[in-house]
């Protein structure tokens, strides 16, 4: 698959070689939904213009992008936030236990 499906759609091995970003790192953006991607047949899809998006993000963040307490994490609920002086991770999902 040398050319895009559907134009801005790239393959994970496109989106890499055209980021700078690994294969790997791209999936993993993919399935934590912070680009827009698609599983077609096989092959799984990416917008080229989200991952360009996310990676003009991190590098303006420059080493800020390791805080995990940035404002931004606190507001998509993601991240660490202080509570009463003691460092709490937040949790995705409430996990019922019944």
């Amino acid at each position: 698959m040398s050319r895009a499906i559907v134009e801005g759609w790239v393959n994970i091995k496109q989106a890499a070689a055209l980021s700078g970003y690994s294969e790997r790192y791209v999936r993993l953006l993919a399935g934590r939904g912070r680009v827009t991607s698609q599983k077609v047949g096989p092959v799984w899809l990416v917008r080229l213009d989200a991952v360009l998006a996310h990676k003009r993000a991190m590098d303006a963040l420059g080493t800020a992008r390791h805080n995990p307490w940035r404002a931004e994490l606190a507001e998509e609920g993601r991240g660490r936030r202080r509570k009463a002086g003691r460092l709490l991770i937040q949790e995705a999902e409430n996990v019922d236990d019944s």
